[in-house]
């Protein structure tokens, strides 16, 4: 299950990184082999240029990078990062699909210009940044523009998902056909079982939740208020599928109907919850329009993790870190 294991913080969420970076110098250490993937060589130039990448991109972790010791400490890490891409490109060569260096570079100037503009200011002030941290541009074009790889996968295997199995996939998931309720919640975090329960009383005696999220919760968060003054608030537009907050207490969430209901103690890996619901938005049917967007990435996810999965399980990778 390589490529779903593998996924690592070094790549950054906005860009798949696929990246054959030309070797940085000729000769000496640069040119030293560190990898090879299925024949295919990175050098120690070519890791060299990833890590100082990843220090532009990723300013946490400057301090680490940017220190000898720590820096080789991360570079098996960093160089898995760099096989995964090596072994997306092959993998997407494999079956035929051709990404040109006119579509790298399009996509690149695209996002150049967002780029500067966000996170530079200027172009003059990108430009010394690439120069600090010793980046050529074609190094950062392929480092950038390497998403279309996975683009150009996922629009492999959309083209082949008809729409009697988009609409198959629905019926068998009915999940996607629909818009699921939204939830107005706050909390009050305990430690233990015993507190939440007595908390849980006061409330019901008549207690303000507010008062006693400030008073006794463990989470930081109860000392401020939410955009509609509630402490311990969470938010108002919680999916009742989120997948982000503890399942237990999604769990417990989803069970509270009506506004203002409080939930019995909920234990969770930080401790325990009394929950509040201040409001719900039900669940909306959608049309098969609305949710064929939904499901049919849904699909292509299933069909390119599969394929990688099966190409990076039978991949030949050899290190010499």
């Amino acid at each position: 299950m390589f490529f779903r294991q593998k996924r690592l913080m070094f790549c950054m969420a906005a860009i798949l990184v696929v990246v054959m970076f030309a070797a940085a110098g000729c000769g000496g250490s640069s040119a030293k082999t560190v990898a090879e993937v299925n024949g295919q060589a990175i050098t120690r130039g070519e890791l060299e240029s990833y890590m100082n990448i990843l220090r532009l991109f990723m300013p946490n972790l400057e301090p680490m990078l940017s220190e000898e010791s720590r820096r080789a400490a991360m570079e098996p890490d960093i160089l898995d990062a760099l096989i995964e891409s090596t072994l997306l490109q092959q993998a997407v060569e494999e079956l035929g699909i051709t990404v040109t260096d006119a579509e790298i570079e399009e996509l690149y100037e695209n996002y150049k210009i967002q780029m500067v503009q966000g996170m530079f200011g200027s172009e003059e002030d990108f430009n010394k940044k690439l120069k600090e941290f010793n980046i050529r541009e074609s190094d950062l074009i392929q480092f950038i523009g390497g998403s279309v790889y996975s683009e150009k996968l996922d629009a492999y295997y959309g083209e082949q998902i008809s729409e009697e199995q988009i609409r198959a996939f629905i019926t068998e998931n009915p999940e996607y056909g629909r818009k699921p309720a939204l939830l107005e919640l706050s909390h009050i975090l305990l430690e233990t079982g015993e507190e939440a329960e007595n908390v849980r009383e006061r409330i019901l005696a008549g207690e303000d939740f507010a008062e006693l999220a400030q008073e006794l919760s463990v989470d930081p968060r109860a000392q401020n208020e939410g955009h509609s003054g509630y402490r311990g608030y969470l938010g108002d537009n919680i999916s009742e599928d989120e997948q982000m907050l503890w399942p237990e207490f999604m769990a417990a969430a989803k069970g509270l109907v009506e506004e203002g209901e409080i939930s019995e103690p909920v234990e969770t890996s930080d401790g325990w919850h009394v929950i509040k619901l201040h409001k719900r938005t039900g669940t909306e049917e959608l049309t098969f329009e609305e949710a064929r967007e939904a499901a049919v990435a849904a699909m292509v996810s299933e069909k390119t993790v599969e394929y990688l999965d099966t190409f990076f399980a039978q991949a030949q990778i050899d290190t010499f870190l």
